[in-house]
């Protein structure tokens, strides 16, 4: 489900590495999308911090990234929200980089 909660997203996946999912990134621009991303952490394909993922919740991406239009700056003001919840952005950080080391090596595929 989208952030604001006004699109379902359908992933399919294959078991093992071949996934795919019906949302803008994936479709349209090609890269493994986030509705992708949460699956394969849900599946215990790739890092998954339950503590960090509760404090993301309810975060209204869609608004967030139109507002900035910028990666650095969504990621910036996540940080930011995300330590007036007690998560160190060190935490944050380091979470980013072990689940982009994850797919870099395991190299996902489009079914």
């Amino acid at each position: 489900m989208s952030s604001l909660g006004d699109r379902t997203y359908t992933v399919k996946w294959d078991g093992k590495l071949g996934i795919t999912s019906d949302d803008n990134g994936s479709v349209y621009r090609g890269y493994l999308g986030y509705p992708s991303i949460a699956f394969l952490m849900l599946k215990g394909v790739l890092p998954y911090d339950e503590e960090l993922a509760e404090a993301l919740k309810g975060i209204p991406w869609k608004t967030i990234n139109e507002r900035f239009k910028s990666y650095r700056l969504v990621e910036e003001y996540i940080c930011q929200l995300l330590e007036e919840k007690g998560i160190p952005r060190s935490r944050v950080k380091a979470t980013i980089a072990r689940v982009l080391a994850e797919i870099r090596r395991l190299k996902p595929y489009k079914i």
